[in-house]
């Protein structure tokens, strides 16, 4: 057997095992009766609600789960349904076809060898071209501008893939960002659509598997990363426990807060209003938790920061709170999906952002997943954390911070500053 059907043989074999664990997981996930609302949406009326991006079944028709608002769930279907006034959703299974489909087509691809032997064609990059970039990003963009099949480029958060992916967008060139998240089945799927690519991401998954094939020339690694104010530097090396990474002279701007690094503190609220409530769901095998009270002061701040003209990303640890904040800022600046794009839980890459806004979520820190958050969404500007201080501070004494003002007293600042009509 040669590489190539060795390289197809195995993504067959992925594919396989894929569907496997996915039928198994299926199996053991508990139905979600409901009761159909007003608005054609369903009202989980049983102890789970399913998450964003879930793929659940009616009637032996697919769909996926497209918003959560507590109980409330609207699912995108594969075609028209009827719904029942009353009824189950059943978990379901996304469908592999795409993945066997791609692979089939991946055998007569240009792409199939750069991918499965590394075999490319040779290219110059392209010349006098300035794209207003840094110089590991323009030497990038000239390859990428020039090369006749496929160039990786691998670079950390912060490292400037984000910009480079919008000026190879701009000039028409074909890109996968955060490649590296992607599965090699996955990757084939984007692949087969186009004759030549430009994968980004950090050295992991298939896209490493990739990289590790291809020839220097066709493999580009950003290095530099941007400076951060030296507060935030610093706070994010001890919740790492690392040295400073970075740190660079910083003018402050900003209407809020005093400084760079800033905590709005909850604790001055009545316990029943700060605390978090549980989302009787699943978020990675953990509970899934939100909390109403940080869910509207991270909205009010994100849309102070949006109508600012300011680029800014809510992190938090729990996919029900990302739901819940991202319900609450589209509906004071609309535009769901480009909201839902600056909104995550835990692992989620932002990238670099002017600001970066972070909500705990419950009394207590898990630094270590703080930590990784805010190292792979960067704060270039201003990072506000939202919490009960005192609590979180007892077990984790790492959160002293130069500045933390109240809940209310930002919420006014916020009120002053830009009233969202109708809202409090």
């Amino acid at each position: 057997m040669d590489r190539t059907d060795a390289f197809l043989n195995g993504i067959a074999r992925a594919i396989d095992a894929d569907e496997r664990a996915a039928v198994s997981a299926a199996r053991v996930e508990p139905p979600y009766p409901f009761r159909l609302g007003p608005d054609g949406r369903f009202v989980v009326t049983g102890a789970h609600v399913p998450d964003v991006g879930a793929v659940v079944r009616l009637g032996g028709v697919r769909g996926r789960v497209t918003r959560v608002d507590v109980r409330t769930v609207a699912v995108g279907f594969e075609r028209p349904v009827n719904p029942p006034l009353a009824g189950v959703l059943e978990p379901g299974v996304r469908s592999f076809a795409p993945q066997r489909a791609a692979l089939t087509a991946l055998g007569s691809h240009p792409l199939l060898g750069p991918l499965a032997e590394g075999r490319v064609a040779a290219f110059s990059p392209a010349a006098d071209v300035d794209a207003g970039l840094d110089p590991d990003q323009l030497d990038a963009f000239r390859r990428a501008l020039a090369v006749p099949d496929l160039l990786v480029v691998l670079g950390g958060p912060g490292s400037g893939k984000t910009r480079l992916a919008e000026a190879l967008t701009a000039r028409g060139v074909s890109t996968v960002d955060d490649a590296d998240r992607l599965s090699l089945p996955d990757l084939v799927v984007r692949l087969v659509r186009v004759e030549r690519a430009v994968l980004l991401g950090d050295a992991a998954g298939g896209l490493a598997v990739v990289a590790a094939r291809l020839p220097e020339c066709n493999v580009v690694r950003l290095t530099r990363r941007r400076a951060v104010p030296a507060e935030i530097a610093e706070f994010c090396a001890r919740l790492a426990g690392r040295h400073v990474n970075r740190a660079g002279p910083h003018v402050h701007r900003d209407a809020v807060f005093a400084g760079p690094l800033a905590f709005v503190d909850t604790s001055g609220l009545p316990a029943r209003r700060r605390r978090e409530r549980p989302a009787r769901q699943r978020d990675r095998g953990r509970p899934g938790f939100y909390n109403p009270v940080e869910a509207n002061l991270l909205a009010r701040l994100a849309a102070h920061y949006e109508a600012a003209g300011r680029d800014w990303a809510v992190v938090v640890p729990y996919a029900a709170q990302a739901a819940e904040v991202t319900a609450r800022i589209v509906a004071i600046v609309g535009g769901e999906v480009p909201v839902r794009r600056n909104v995550g839980a835990e692992d989620f890459r932002g990238g670099d952002r002017q600001v970066v806004l972070y909500g705990f979520t419950r009394d207590r820190a898990d630094l270590r997943r703080t930590g990784a958050a805010l190292a792979s969404t960067r704060a270039g500007e201003q990072l506000v954390l939202v919490g009960d201080l005192p609590a979180l501070a007892r077990d984790s004494p790492v959160l002293t911070l130069p500045e933390a003002r109240g809940h209310d007293e930002v919420l006014a600042s916020l009120a002053a500053l830009d009233p969202p009509p109708g809202l409090s």
